[in-house]
């Protein structure tokens, strides 16, 4: 009896609150500045010193509830490439419909820090893009939830294997961790295997911040500081977190970048 009620609420969960008609709905991908909610009125995003808002590969998912535009979903993400600390990296191909860039970007370390790679990625989501829709980045029912998925031809055969590909959650903090130095209100991305942890630098409830490639080539048993060239691969997804039993959770954005790393920079 309980689960027939709950497969029934579930159902009518899904295909009524959830999904608005398509009228009401869009979802789409953009090559060119980041969210202007993220970014400050300078056109600087909020971390590190000098992270212009230019060059993102940008996907945002809009939806009300019947005439409620406080209702539904209002969801922004996106990513960069540049070399650390210096220029962006332009794309050599977009393909808007996949929300998906590749990119030719330099393998080794940095020239002014031998423990950092040359090449860095930004991102941000925001998952209140409209302001007006309340949603909060999060790891709990309900809340707007993030997969950080990264991937590389470790092997080296022209092919990624189930095995050359990691995974990363975003989590809040809640005091549990001990690697976590954040305050509350704060979070952060963890691996699976709890190995890697990225910190964030969050304003007004959204994340945003830059990620080396040393900070995760390990999870994939590569060295990109000490040189190794191939596909490297970071996606990004945002989706809600089932608030209910038997109810999927919901995709929202995605974007994704391929790094071909090579030996010859592209920046020299």
């Amino acid at each position: 009896m309980a689960a027939g009620f709950l497969a029934t609420l579930a159902g009518i969960l899904t295909n009524s609150v959830f999904q608005s008609n398509p009228y009401d709905e869009f979802k789409g991908s953009t090559f060119g500045d980041a969210d202007k909610a993220v970014a400050g009125s300078d056109g600087l995003m909020p971390f590190g010193s000098g992270n212009t808002d230019n060059n993102y590969l940008n996907d945002r998912f809009e939806t009300t509830i019947g005439r409620d535009n406080n209702a539904g979903f209002s969801v922004s993400s996106g990513m960069k490439v540049h070399e650390r600390g210096g220029a962006d990296i332009d794309p050599t191909s977009i393909n808007l419909a996949r929300g998906s860039a590749e990119y030719d970007v330099p393998t080794g370390p940095d020239d002014g820090n031998a423990n950092r790679s040359e090449a860095s990625f930004d991102w941000y989501i925001n998952p209140n893009a409209d302001g007006g829709k309340g949603h909060k980045l999060g790891d709990d029912a309900g809340e707007i939830g993030a997969r950080m998925t990264i991937s590389a031809d470790a092997n080296g055969n022209g092919t990624i294997e189930a095995n050359e590909k990691a995974g990363l959650t975003w989590h809040d903090y809640d005091g549990a961790n001990a690697t976590v130095t954040s305050g509350p209100g704060d979070g952060y991305w963890m691996s699976d295997d709890g190995t890697v942890f990225l910190g964030d630098e969050q304003k007004d409830g959204f994340g945003a911040d830059s990620v080396n490639l040393s900070f995760i080539d390990q999870l994939l048993g590569i060295d990109v500081i000490g040189g190794w060239t191939g596909e490297f691969n970071v996606a990004i997804d945002t989706y809600q977190i089932a608030a209910f039993p038997l109810v999927s959770d919901i995709s929202l954005t995605h974007t994704d970048i391929s790094l071909d790393l090579v030996a010859d920079s592209p920046l020299a």
